[in-house]
């Protein structure tokens, strides 16, 4: 698990793949692939609360892509950070989760 400080503008990742199986049952890991409509991620704090709204992800290549415009504040609170990636294809959702680490900003 990655560890940010108060301060830090953390660079969170989402992925985006294709999955399927094949005529035995076996789910293959997938191919990269853009979602038609849209990625976003939200960002909550360790108790939850929303400290970043869902909002656009930017593509960095087929099927990845990147958010680093969330800055942890200095007063933020200190502990375990979830976020969410949502893929969007038409009416299809895909969700995606994450975690990371907030500690005290290194004076």
């Amino acid at each position: 698990m990655k560890t940010y400080y108060r301060g830090e503008t953390p660079k969170l990742w989402g992925v985006v793949k294709t999955e399927v199986i094949d005529d035995k049952g076996v789910l293959s890991d997938g191919v990269l692939v853009n979602p038609a409509t849209s990625m976003q991620i939200i960002i909550r704090n360790s108790v939850g609360e929303i400290v970043q709204p869902l909002v656009d992800m930017t593509l960095a290549d087929t099927g990845k892509f990147y958010y680093n415009s969330y800055t942890i504040l200095a007063d933020a609170r200190m502990g375990l950070y979830k976020y969410e990636t949502v893929a969007k294809d038409g009416t299809k959702v895909s969700i995606g989760e994450g975690v990371f680490m907030v500690k005290e900003q290194v004076q």
